[in-house]
């Protein structure tokens, strides 16, 4: 597994915001998810970043500390399972 050093949250919430689709933002809220803190990124964009992250659990629980839907979502990939609590479950 490779060092995440470079990727920190603030680099991935400015990352995140250059994907931002407003057209991706309505099509969810047309599914009922809150356009609030939502920015519309695609998964396949999702998914990239995901890669190249790796898993990192810490970098996980700060995404989703954030409250940003798409950063939830990238959180959830990147968590490491066998790390995750049941309080945790039960929060996320």
């Amino acid at each position: 597994m490779k060092e995440n050093v470079n990727f920190s949250v603030d680099y991935i919430i400015k990352r995140l915001k250059s994907l931002s689709n407003p057209k991706g933002i309505e099509g969810m809220a047309r599914y009922g998810i809150n356009p609030d803190k939502n920015l519309g990124v695609s998964i396949p964009d999702l998914r990239q970043i995901a890669r190249e992250i790796e898993k990192n659990h810490q970098l996980a629980n700060e995404l989703w500390a954030t409250g940003i839907h798409d950063a939830r979502i990238l959180a959830g990939m990147i968590g490491q399972p066998d790390k995750v609590t049941e309080k945790q479950m039960e929060q996320w």
